[in-house]
């Protein structure tokens, strides 16, 4: 059984069959419906209002793209490269990303509702003020991304790498931590209220709240305590 199907999220709805699609250029208020374009390279590329509805996405180019008010509806992207895009006020909805690179991408203030995000590597990309609903990261190399101040409630990271992520300010109500790895992750201790995480974790979390878990014959210099009357 998938995540999609584990936390409820709808799949794009998209044909069977789509006809192919030439685009060499993105202009302002670009819409395009029921079309698959593969291979194109958007790289650099500068546009505002786009609309992309059941659409399929394969091997796109859009390497630093800057585009503001971008709504994708039904669209799945398969080994595209999002790496160093700005998209400001991003509306996302029932949307797939499969083996997709997105380093360093910029999308403040972005809403994802039915997202899905698998084996994608989003290192030092920049999601904060977002708001997440029904959204799952599946193998992701999440590695310094700043999820800062955004609602990830009931987000699922399954088997994801969340090192040095920053949480602070984020709503982890209901949230999914299992399986993942939190090592170094920023955070102020509210934020953890309501998320889920497996006993494994428990030490790991601990000590992201500067709380040192020591045994009970250890001082707290890390030496053998000695009695006063000597050896």
């Amino acid at each position: 059984m998938t995540s999609a199907h584990l936390v409820g999220i709808q799949k794009p709805g998209l044909p069977r069959h789509l006809p192919q699609q030439e685009l060499a250029h993105v202009h302002d208020g670009l819409e395009i419906t029921s079309a698959s374009i593969r291979g194109a390279d958007l790289s650099g590329q500068q546009a505002f209002r786009i609309a992309l509805e059941q659409v399929s996405l394969r091997h796109v180019g859009l390497h630093r793209s800057r585009i503001a008010g971008i709504r994708m509806l039904d669209v799945r992207l398969e080994t595209c490269d999002l790496s160093g895009a700005a998209w400001d006020d991003a509306r996302l909805r029932r949307v797939e990303l499969v083996g997709c690179r997105l380093v360093g991408m910029q999308m403040p203030g972005a809403e994802l509702s039915d997202v899905v995000i698998t084996d994608s590597n989003l290192t030092e990309a920049y999601l904060a003020t977002g708001r997440f609903r029904h959204v799952v990261f599946e193998n992701c190399d999440l590695t310094h991304v700043t999820f800062e101040e955004s609602d990830l409630a009931g987000v699922c990271f399954r088997r994801c790498n969340l090192t040095g992520a920053d949480l602070r300010g984020a709503s982890l109500q209901g949230t999914d931590l299992r399986s993942s790895d939190l090592s170094g992750v920023q955070l102020e201790g509210r934020e953890l209220k309501g998320a889920i995480i497996e006993s494994g974790q428990a030490a790991q979390v601990v000590s992201l709240l500067g709380v040192r878990v020591m045994g009970e014959e250890e001082s707290s210099t890390g030496r053998d305590l000695v009695s006063p009357g000597g050896a």
